[in-house]
């Protein structure tokens, strides 16, 4: 940590506890890169100019991520202050606890912009390589399938004309930009297939089988495909050629906002009481209802920030 006595000061003043003062040893730790090697000084001397992109990139994407971090850097600069530490300053209560950057650049606002994405970094469907599969898993993600699921649709849940992805006694939306990479992914009995080294395109017939996401080799593992969006993502990134980084997850989680959004403007309440008990699953806790409201409380909050960045 960087100022290591001032803050260990700081931690046994603050708490007893060995797992909360571990937790607050990770959160300084976190930013002791940024103070010893850009600020050359504490975090409590910072502004919330500067401290503000740290917490964006440091905690994740949901309000409550930021709710571990922000309660425990406030206590430290206010104790650091009444401790008159020099420069000590109230930089933190300027920061922005929604971390509405994060969402903009970590979430979609709805189909149309997940398919600007993709074609930001995915080869085009008329291509016929294997980068449909790729468009339909974070099609499925948008369309509300949990990630698990997503690898266990086979080619006839997937209905075009109906437009609906039929599972487990669920309907799931196909939206008009997904049409062209699912019809691939069911009809295309191989991917032309592109490699650095060599010269011409060629075709590549697929595995045999039935699931959606078959690559050459069999069905595509989960760890597999998360390594591979990553990476065109990653390199995307640092070639510009997009703002997003994406996961299945925030995908999802932009999906389930968007129905929700759409519902909204058609008259019908706000309620993400399906969502919250399809999280809940067959988990076992004290007070169900608690972790029930808990959970939709959580839900609400990230929605209406998901509305102030793309639709305010």
């Amino acid at each position: 940590m960087y100022n290591e006595d001032l803050k260990i000061r700081f931690i046994r003043e603050y708490t007893q506890n060995i797992s909360k003062a571990q937790h607050v040893v990770g959160i300084f730790s976190a930013f002791e890169p940024y103070e010893r090697n850009y600020w050359h000084a504490d975090l409590c001397t910072r502004s919330g100019k500067d401290l503000q992109p740290v917490i964006d990139k440091l905690t994740g994407l949901r309000y409550n991520s930021h709710w571990a971090v922000i309660p425990v850097l406030k206590e430290y600069v206010k104790w650091c202050i009444d401790n008159q530490v020099p420069n000590a300053c109230n930089g933190i209560l300027e920061v922005n606890v929604v971390g509405l950057e994060r969402v903009r650049t970590c979430m979609v606002s709805g189909p149309l912009h997940l398919q600007r994405f993709m074609d930001s970094i995915l080869d085009k469907e008329c291509e016929e390589t294997v980068h449909n599969l790729y468009r339909c898993y974070y099609w499925m993600a948008f369309s509300g399938l949990y990630e698990e699921d997503a690898f266990c649709i086979i080619d006839k849940d997937v209905q075009i004309d109906s437009l609906t992805i039929k599972y487990n006694g669920y309907d799931y939306p196909i939206y008009r930009e997904a049409i062209s990479a699912f019809k691939n992914a069911i009809t295309l009995t191989g991917f032309y297939y592109k490699h650095p080294k060599y010269s011409e395109i060629i075709w590549r017939e697929r595995a045999a089988g039935h699931i959606l996401l078959r690559g050459f080799r069999g069905n595509i593992k989960p760890l597999t495909l998360r390594s591979v969006f990553s990476n065109i993502n990653t390199n995307a990134l640092k070639d510009k050629k997009t703002e997003q980084q994406l996961s299945y997850s925030r995908v999802w989680l932009s999906g389930l906002f968007y129905r929700t959004y759409e519902r909204e403007h058609a008259g019908y309440s706000v309620s993400f009481t399906d969502a919250a008990i399809k999280q809940m699953g067959d988990k076992e806790y004290k007070n169900e209802k608690y972790q029930l409201a808990k959970i939709i409380r959580q839900y609400q909050r990230d929605y209406q920030r998901w509305k102030q960045v793309f639709y305010s």
